[in-house]
């Protein structure tokens, strides 16, 4: 027994084949990750193991849709995300190889609401590093839902730049100094934060659901990105993200002038 993606988020919407994706909109992406295809085309999107005999498989978006992905885990089994591959053509895929730590995308035969499931110490990470020096500006993208109820790193390059919540649920981008953009909602949010980094001091706007959060331009700190890896959920006991993820796009540009089309195809997406 399977339900389908639109089923399963209960508002999703599928893409529009006359509309344009996000990497059409906005090419040249650092990195981009979804449930579905963000190139216009359909590519595999997820490796999933399946939890009964841990066998591997390569899935689309639109399998993904269609229930194959969740016949293939079958009923009453658990499927866990290996890898989250890379959209944007730079091959920076998000993997984990150890089976505890892997985020879980199929719950008891059926997809879970929301995207892939974080608990406890589940965590995907790029195998190389990235590299954005003062000046660069870093636009981001992450489709989440939040528990709120732990200090959770959702997106970080290593220590050196943070999106996460704290325990009260509070937004929070980091690059050693905290900026605040309210709380989370408990329903799915999109967060677009357009970044500044500056050894002389940084700052950057946080946009929730297309709607400035935090005072424009809010300080962030002096911290670049020095030979990082990219990380999805944190990476210890006490940092992890409790939420789910449905899709994370990073821009090493500002896409200032693109982001009220990319924002409203993603709120469209999902009905957020």
């Amino acid at each position: 027994m399977h339900i389908s993606l639109d089923s399963a988020l209960g508002r999703q919407k599928r893409l529009n084949s006359v509309g344009e994706s996000v990497l059409q909109i906005a090419p040249d992406a650092a990195a981009a990750y979804s449930l579905r295809s963000l190139t216009g085309g359909d590519p595999d999107v997820v490796r999933v193991r399946r939890e009964s005999d841990n066998t591997e498989k390569d899935f689309s978006g639109s399998q993904i849709e269609s229930g194959e992905m969740a016949d293939w885990v079958g009923a009453g089994n658990d499927g866990f995300v290996q890898t989250w591959y890379d959209q944007s053509g730079n091959a920076e895929d998000l993997i984990q190889s150890a089976d505890a730590n892997q985020p879980k995308i199929i719950n008891s035969g059926s997809l879970i609401t929301g995207g892939m499931r974080f608990d406890d110490n589940q965590f995907l990470e790029t195998a190389d590093t990235f590299t954005y020096g003062s000046g660069t500006t870093l636009s981001t993208f992450i489709t989440n839902n939040s528990d709120g109820d732990e200090s959770a790193y959702l997106l970080r390059f290593a220590s050196d730049y943070i999106v996460y919540n704290t325990g009260g649920g509070v937004r929070r981008v980091f690059a050693g100094t905290n900026a605040n953009a309210g709380n989370v909602t408990g329903d799915e949010e999109l967060w677009t934060i357009i970044s500044e980094l500056n050894t002389a001091g940084g700052t950057s706007n946080f946009y929730v659901d297309g709607t400035l959060e935090s005072a424009a331009g809010a300080a962030i700190g002096t911290n670049t990105v020095s030979n990082r890896v990219l990380n999805i959920g944190g990476s210890g006991a006490t940092t992890h993200w409790n939420g789910t993820v449905n899709e994370v796009i990073i821009y090493a540009t500002d896409q200032s002038s693109n982001r009220p089309a990319i924002e409203a195809n993603i709120i469209n997406h999902y009905d957020i």
